[in-house]
């Protein structure tokens, strides 16, 4: 299969947002062993945003799973730092608005899972990705282009500056709190500055979706 440039550097983007989908989860022995692996196979692109060599230098001095498990109790279980938009956000209707995005676009919850959880939101975006990536025709290219647009602007940065924001006002555990500064910096510069979602609209509005 012969790919553009520009197929390749969203294939690319999908396997940065997994990368990070996987540090910001609970990190088990699988999961620490993936990031090692994944940011492996990314250090070999030939063509990465500048964000995304940091945090690719950064990893390489990752902690230890029995370490990395520590730090993410103290912040996240005991520490009361929340992973969830909703919990930034409580007055938005933010489980209706994700339950449309995921219905749309074939992404559906198993049960006990938290899909406004900023892991689960980071794969969710690395499945728009892969759809731009893979599209079959340029409308089905745009419309999930502006997807992808849209769930980083409206859902998935807030989320991530609130954590970000959060991990830096505890001035503890500096690993987690510099690798939401390097997630930050990477979709603050993959935001568009201006965008009117045509595509997305009548996607979302269409009798299929309701």
């Amino acid at each position: 299969m012969n790919l553009s440039a520009e197929q390749s550097q969203w294939l690319t983007k999908a396997d940065i947002l997994r990368l990070f989908s996987l540090c910001f989860s609970y990190p088990d022995k699988e999961r620490v062993e993936a990031i090692l692996d994944l940011s492996g196979e990314l250090s070999s692109t030939g063509i990465l945003p500048e964000a995304i060599r940091s945090v690719l230098a950064y990893l390489q001095s990752l902690p230890s799973a029995r370490q990395l498990q520590r730090m993410y109790a103290r912040l996240f279980i005991q520490g009361g730092i929340p992973l969830s938009e909703t919990a930034y956000h409580p007055s938005n209707d933010i489980y209706s608005a994700l339950a449309i995005f995921y219905q749309v676009f074939g992404l559906q919850p198993a049960p006990g899972d938290a899909p406004d959880t900023l892991p689960y939101e980071l794969e969710f975006a690395g499945i728009l990705a892969l759809k731009v990536a893979l599209a079959k025709d340029d409308e089905q290219r745009e419309v999930a282009r502006e997807a992808f647009n849209y769930f980083l602007s409206n859902h998935l940065i807030p989320l991530a500056v609130g954590v970000y924001t959060r991990l830096k006002e505890t001035g503890r555990d500096l690993f987690y709190t510099q690798l939401a500064e390097h997630l930050k910096a990477f979709l603050e510069a993959e935001q568009p500055e201006h965008e009117h979602p045509v595509y997305l609209l009548n996607v979302l509005d269409s009798p299929e979706s309701s």
